[in-house]
């Protein structure tokens, strides 16, 4: 058994780990994870035949797994893995705004938890950014690579739109060779490789959950503040969270005594909250009262 398949075999159980995180409280896909369970028992029989051929019996295959054709992968779907990466990197990076938010590094007080957030995303670089890029292109095309910070610079400095900014540049320039390092040219687009604003919403109760909020609401930029609409860029949307003291409505949730006797509490129902959020864990929930969002 070739040393790659043990690989396999971990990559596989991650993707399926990350497959259910997504999921949240939609149902897996049964067909997938039995196909899943199959593929995991025909990898893991060479070396586990007993526990591999059991799976098999369990899943009522008939015949052995030991005598079971070898798992073939169907074409890679390369936008898929895009967007999958885009989803990893942004919610990374909206966890260290989180951390960065609810653990400021001023002696002032924290604020309280955040409830909600807003995440604002753009298709276009600002008209400054985009001249930049433009610039580095023309350089990367004209020798294959870029070139170091001082001829950058020059060639910024002889722009004239470019030079009420050149504070701004340098750092904007630095950003997109380390980008550029790891990502290649593609790093030099003027638009990201993916549709955003339709893969955040796709998994707002993925982003809702791993954040740990009631509401999240997906914005353009220039909804924003001058300082959003200039920080937030194709790939990198920006997210600013806050508190909702308010609330307008509430869900009674039920537990058991130890008589047995049913007992109450209630949950308060923000605005744009989603009960499955906040009945997630407790059963039997029941008076859910209006202007409290039902999970579609």
């Amino acid at each position: 058994l070739n040393i790659n398949w043990f690989y396999v075999i971990i990559l596989s159980q991650a993707a399926r780990d990350k497959y259910r995180e997504w999921c949240c409280e939609t149902p897996l896909h049964r067909e997938l994870i039995l196909r899943f369970i199959e593929t995991q028992a025909i990898i893991l029989s060479p070396v586990c035949p007993h526990v591999a051929e059991k799976i098999w019996q369990l899943m009522g295959k008939a015949g052995s797994v030991l005598n079971a054709s070898w798992p073939v992968s169907a074409e890679v779907d390369a936008y898929l893995l895009k967007e999958s990466e885009y989803m990893e990197e942004t919610l990374h990076d909206f966890r260290i705004r989180l951390k960065a938010y609810v653990a400021p590094k001023s002696k002032a007080a924290p604020p309280p938890k955040p409830t909600h957030a807003y995440i604002y995303v753009t298709e276009s670089y600002s008209s400054w950014q985009a001249t930049v890029l433009q610039q580095l292109q023309k350089l990367y095309d004209a020798t294959g690579q870029l070139p170091d910070n001082k001829e950058i610079i020059k060639i910024c400095q002889s722009i004239s739109a470019l030079k009420p900014v050149m504070k701004k540049v340098m750092p904007f320039v630095s950003m997109i060779k380390d980008k550029f390092a790891t990502s290649g040219s593609s790093a030099l687009s003027l638009t990201a490789d993916v549709k955003e604003r339709a893969i955040l919403t796709e998994n707002l109760d993925y982003l809702r959950n791993s954040l740990d909020l009631i509401g999240v609401e997906i914005l353009p930029s220039t909804d924003g503040s001058d300082k959003i609409a200039e920080g937030c860029r194709p790939g990198k949307p920006m997210i600013v969270f806050r508190t909702e003291q308010d609330f307008n409505s509430a869900v009674a949730i039920p537990s058991m005594d130890e008589k047995g006797g049913r007992l109450g509490t209630v949950a308060r129902c923000y605005t744009g909250s989603v009960v499955a959020s906040i009945t997630k864990g407790r059963a039997g929930c029941w008076e859910i009262e209006a202007d409290c969002e039902k999970p579609t």
